[in-house]
């Protein structure tokens, strides 16, 4: 939670939240609680492990 209130006072008002997984129960809800009394926003930044690592253009591999 320390973590959390530092990057408000930062100036941070949205965080990601791939941190929750293999968190022990009970931990998210107190992330959120703080993030909620601190108005700031939690969102999650997901790649797809499937073809993204491929060669392909947007890689700059060779081979396509």
């Amino acid at each position: 939670m320390d973590q959390i209130k530092f990057m408000h006072d930062q100036g941070f008002r949205a965080i990601e939240d791939t941190w929750h997984v293999g968190q022990k129960c009970g931990r998210p809800g107190k992330d959120r609680k703080t993030l909620s009394d601190l108005g700031m926003t939690m969102g999650v930044f997901v790649v797809d492990g499937g073809d993204n690592w491929k060669t392909s253009l947007t890689t700059g591999k060779t081979g396509i």
